[in-house]
């Protein structure tokens, strides 16, 4: 399995495989994307569309920065995978647990829904590597959940995320705690590149994510009220 992240906007990442694209808000930079590195995948907003090339969409929530380029790829045949039936095209509609093979790609769905929209995150096993796309939540409550649901994942599991906002995360995670080593590589990784996505597991989440570090010493009482604590004081950062 290969993966390529595409940058949409300042900070969405969209993503395109052999016949599947994830995310696909910029379909004219995913034509390109897939020209640039050899592969078939042609939506209908270029002259020489032949849309049939792609066969699957993955839209992680119906948000228009994640769903907009949608319909540019439609065509009879194409499945259209998504939470809700917001997402534009959306046929076929998933929910957690569910499972699905794109050519020898292993999909297997672990929702993070919530009380506002339904955002799954899927969990994508293959010959070559396993990887997770997980989606923010809407309350604490959910947003502990989810995460927690997430960090049951094997530990090797490659974290693609859906928006580039590691920097200002590792700033944060920094003053939350200003002797993380972890958190200190991050910033570096983050300084040193500008697409981290991809290049990180979720064994490292549970390091330098404080979201994630909820059951460390630091953090010993209602993990749901530390949640709310830390989502205000990333708001006010």
């Amino acid at each position: 399995m290969k993966v390529i992240p595409v940058q949409a906007r300042s900070d969405n990442w969209m993503y395109l495989g052999e016949t599947a694209v994830v995310d696909p808000y910029d379909a004219p930079k995913i034509d390109q994307a897939a020209k640039d590195h050899g592969a078939n995948v042609s939506c209908a907003v270029t002259p020489e569309a032949d849309v049939s090339q792609v066969t699957r969409l993955i839209t992680t929530h119906h948000h228009f920065d994640h769903s907009g380029g949608n319909e540019a790829f439609l065509h009879p045949g194409i499945k259209v995978y998504a939470g809700s039936e917001k997402a534009p095209g959306a046929n076929v509609i998933v929910k957690d647990g569910d499972e699905f093979d794109i050519g020898d790609i292993h999909v297997k769905i672990r929702s993070a829904s919530t009380s506002r929209t339904r955002r799954p995150a899927s969990a994508v096993s293959s010959p070559e590597t396993r990887s997770s796309s997980p989606a923010a939540a809407a309350s604490s409550r959910e947003m502990h959940d989810a995460l927690t649901k997430l960090g049951k994942l094997p530990e090797d599991t490659l974290v693609f995320n859906g928006h580039e906002y590691t920097m200002g995360s590792a700033k944060f995670g920094h003053h939350i705690e200003p002797h993380n080593e972890a958190i200190k590589r991050l910033m570096e990784n983050a300084q040193a590149s500008d697409c981290t996505t991809g290049k990180s597991t979720i064994g490292d989440e549970k390091q330098w994510n404080v979201f994630m570090r909820l059951d460390t010493p630091e953090a010993q009482w209602d993990p749901v009220k530390v949640m709310q604590g830390l989502r205000d004081l990333k708001n006010e950062f």
